[in-house]
């Protein structure tokens, strides 16, 4: 066994965590759930989900999706009834140009890149000017993306929608900092 498994999983693999803690529980290995904090959602509009777009004037504006390949379908559709011009952001890799390829956006409207660790948002301020976008729509992952979409939009006085981050699993304790986490290890080596 491992001393501990510690669950980093982004906060939307929400099929993960519950399989990695069922698996520890039932061989009694120790397990901890970490979680990205939750950040201030400064000059952005928290969505539940994507039909809540529907509260918000989107006809003939253009809007930017960057929430990955998996989501993306799922996102067009009301932002097209909507009368929005959708464009998407996805990243380079054959699943999500398979995925993007294979939904309703114009090819014309498709970004596909690998933004670096050390973006500085340049491409992404690229990408907004090219197509005129006024708006995004990416998730609240807390983490880097989430914040560079913070600071790209609000330094481009453009409107940010973000997906809320689901629910914390009911069954799993989460820890949302470090010192917790050095802690919850330091009581597993007391044990």
């Amino acid at each position: 066994g491992f001393y501990c498994v510690i669950d980093l999983t982004h906060p939307f693999a929400t099929k993960i965590t519950p399989t990695i803690s069922k698996v520890c529980k039932e061989l009694d290995q120790p397990f901890i759930r970490y979680e990205r904090p939750v950040g201030k959602t400064l000059n952005a509009f928290l969505i539940k989900n994507f039909s809540d777009l529907g509260n918000y004037n989107l006809k003939n504006k253009s809007i930017l999706f960057a929430l990955g390949a998996r989501y993306l379908q799922k996102a067009l559709i009301p932002a097209e009834e909507l009368g929005a011009n959708v464009y998407a952001r996805i990243l380079a890799n054959p699943e999500s140009i398979r995925k993007t390829l294979s939904s309703s956006i114009h090819k014309r409207n498709i970004a596909v890149l690998n933004p670096s660790a050390s973006s500085n948002g340049e491409i992404e301020k690229a990408l907004i000017r090219k197509w005129s976008i006024d708006g995004v729509v990416c998730r609240q992952s807390g983490g880097r993306t989430e914040h560079l979409w913070q600071m790209v939009c609000s330094s481009m006085e453009i409107d940010l929608f973000l997906l809320e981050r689901p629910a914390k699993h009911s069954q799993i304790n989460s820890i949302d900092n470090y010192e917790e986490l050095i802690k919850s290890l330091q009581s597993i080596s007391m044990e």
